[in-house]
């Protein structure tokens, strides 16, 4: 959602992202594959909120970095009548690039510099050993400035002590051959994602 704050005549624009643990879809499938113990089902969503907040942590880790969606602000809401909790996390206001697409071209020289800003942000993922694991045109933000950010970390995984990680998580059609394949592998496949993006928007 866009939220505004005013301010003695100043007007502060964010974006809040809103999760709320369970939905009704994810109480259903709890329910059908861990019974109907209450304190069963709390102990289960409440590591998934903890999951969350994990990445909102990383997030936090992250932020100060131009070419990577700011991270503002959050907080995790326990319901009083029911089991569960909103998590509302509040982030820099951008558009992403499907959505600026629709009303914009794009010149060769503006796919470069998409290009320089997100390994610009890949360079600080490396260097705190996260992939992100999930590059594709829907997660790249572009600001009021005309930069190009990465977002939506919800799958982005932090490097083992190995440096390398096994799980297969991503989009199909973005994915490098090894994540493909579940093989193992490093954060060299977020430079193949960016390069499957870049393909895309010179075509």
């Amino acid at each position: 959602y866009k939220i505004t704050c005013e301010e003695m005549g100043y007007h502060y624009d964010s974006a809040v992202k809103v999760i709320t643990i369970p939905s009704e879809e994810q109480y259903r499938d709890a329910k059908a594959s861990l019974g109907d113990d209450e304190d069963t089902l709390t102990g289960y969503f409440e590591d998934i909120v903890r999951n969350i907040v994990g990445e909102i942590n990383m997030l936090y880790s992250l932020s100060g970095n131009s070419n990577i969606v700011g991270y503002q602000d959050h907080q995790v809401i326990k319901k009083k009548d029911t089991m569960g909790w909103d998590v509302l996390i509040r982030m820099e206001l951008v558009t992403s690039l499907p959505k600026y697409l629709e009303s914009h071209r794009f010149s060769r020289e503006q796919v470069i510099q998409l290009g320089l800003d997100i390994c610009t942000a890949l360079e600080l993922c490396s260097k705190k050993g996260i992939i992100h694991r999930d590059i594709k045109d829907e997660n790249i933000f572009i600001s009021k400035d005309g930069l190009f950010k990465l977002g939506d970390f919800g799958i982005a995984k932090e490097l083992s002590g190995t440096g390398r990680a096994a799980s297969m998580r991503g989009t199909p059609l973005y994915m490098a051959p090894e994540v493909y394949r579940g093989e193992k592998y490093d954060a060299a496949v977020d430079i193949y994602s960016l390069g499957i993006v870049l393909y895309k928007l010179l075509n």
